[in-house]
């Protein structure tokens, strides 16, 4: 499978290490796997202005632009910033963010450090 390194942002589960994704569950479940792909589940979807679209997994190309989409939440001491590897896929067209809408991912299994939306708050430049 020919994949890309993009940006996506999940929750992280403290005490038990694991991600997960920030609304809605990808096979019957919201948290996610690391070190293998999975596959999105693709279907018809609203959004919250009851915009239609075929679902995906929400990933940015750069780490910038995943940043400045992270303003819009709360949450941020959970929240984090995580690279991934994505394949397949389509630009979201109604979204103001440059979001791809992957149909595979992959969180790497080994993950040395994550920073929190909170951390990047105090810490950008």
């Amino acid at each position: 499978m020919r994949y890309k390194t993009g940006y996506r942002i999940l929750d992280l589960d403290w005490n038990t290490n694991t991600f997960r994704t920030l609304f809605h569950a990808v096979n019957g479940s919201r948290v996610i796997r690391t070190g293998k792909f999975i596959k999105a589940d693709n279907k018809l979807v609203t959004d919250g202005k009851s915009t239609q679209y075929m679902s995906g997994f929400h990933v940015f190309k750069n780490l910038d632009d995943c940043l400045k989409y992270s303003r819009k939440f709360g949450k941020r001491d959970k929240r984090v910033v995580v690279e991934v590897d994505y394949a397949g896929g389509r630009p979201k067209l109604h979204s103001k963010a440059p979001v791809i809408l992957a149909d595979w991912m992959r969180v790497p299994i080994y993950y040395p450090y994550h920073f929190t939306l909170s951390f990047y708050d105090k810490h950008k430049s």
